[in-house]
């Protein structure tokens, strides 16, 4: 469980991490966790 600071800092950042110049594929995987989490 996250406090409110984290996750606005999280979800300022990986639903578009998997665009950075060159993620790693555990970057790409959580990018995409994230958010399908996110939308449900």
């Amino acid at each position: 469980m996250f406090g409110r600071v984290t996750h606005e800092l999280m979800a300022g950042y990986w639903p578009t991490a998997d665009q950075d110049p060159d993620p790693s594929a555990p970057m790409v995987e959580f990018a995409g966790v994230w958010r399908e989490m996110t939308s449900s």
